[in-house]
């Protein structure tokens, strides 16, 4: 199960990237419609309005592929070093993809199949004493 569970981290890294891709072009589109609305010299309380709502979505959804990107890394190379705490925070992570269709689906669902896994929750138990 262990080769699993590097696959599973692996996935996390590449998974991880693509958000942090994803961030990068939602702030550039939100640079972009900012570029619009001021090299369009527009002053109508709308167009400003629109733009500002327009800028701040772009910028908070890219806010949050940003951290969901960080948190699939950091606990990809966690698990793949079976950190005892990984395997917890990793079946958070596959239950919060599940409501990402379609990818984060079948990742989380992969996530949690192998986390729940009966050996793989021997591999991250910490020995008493």
């Amino acid at each position: 199960m262990t080769r699993h569970v590097d696959l599973l981290g692996t996935l996390f890294i590449l998974w991880g990237a693509v958000l942090l891709l994803v961030s990068l072009a939602l702030i550039t589109l939100g640079l972009g419609v900012a570029a619009v609305i001021v090299g369009s010299g527009a002053e109508e309380t709308g167009a400003t309005l629109t733009a500002g709502a327009a800028i701040g979505v772009f910028g908070a959804l890219a806010v949050l592929s940003i951290l969901c990107g960080a948190v699939h890394l950091w606990v990809a190379f966690a698990l793949r070093r079976l950190s005892d705490w990984a395997r917890a925070v990793g079946v958070i992570v596959a239950i919060v993809d599940l409501f990402v269709p379609p990818i984060g689906t079948a990742l989380g669902a992969y996530a949690v199949w192998v986390l729940t896994n009966r050996d793989v929750r021997a591999l991250f138990d910490v020995p008493a004493g």
